[in-house]
């Protein structure tokens, strides 16, 4: 995903000139505690959404705050800023990433419904690697093959 969370939290960590080890453990402490301060709770709280406005109406709202969170991101002047961008993003996606496969579900023909819940999957995995081989072309580490 390009800049995932850990890297930019190591960005953040960075600017304090901070060791190895300690950055590390504060990437480790940090990850940790959004996992479970945020993400545990947050399929519980999606389901909720979904019961109360329907599948439609919280994917729309889902996709604005991913294009909410992808303007933050853009114009970020700072890691902190960019942080609070990648939560958005974050919270857009994971809303998205549970009502989409359930309203491609209930909204097609039985016939063909499992092949559109496995094509969205697909494409889904597909947007990821590809997403780490852009980030792939962009970094600075050499390995052997190159």
């Amino acid at each position: 995903m390009g800049l995932n969370v850990s890297a930019t939290i190591v960005i953040a960590l960075r600017t304090k000139n901070l060791l190895d080890f300690q950055l590390e453990g504060g990437v480790f402490v940090c990850t940790n505690v959004a996992a479970r301060g945020i993400g545990i709770p947050n399929i519980s709280h999606i389901i909720q959404i979904n019961d109360y406005f329907g599948q439609k109406k919280a994917t729309l709202s889902a996709d604005v705050v991913f294009i909410l969170g992808s303007v933050v991101m853009a114009a970020a002047p700072d890691p902190y800023i960019l942080i609070l961008g990648r939560l958005l993003v974050g919270l857009g996606v994971g809303v998205a990433c549970v009502t989409a496969p359930v309203y491609i579900a209930e909204a097609s023909p039985s016939e063909i419904r499992g092949g559109l819940v496995s094509t969205n999957v697909l494409r889904i995995t597909g947007g990821q690697f590809l997403s780490y081989l852009v980030n792939l072309a962009f970094t600075e580490v050499r390995y052997f093959f190159f």
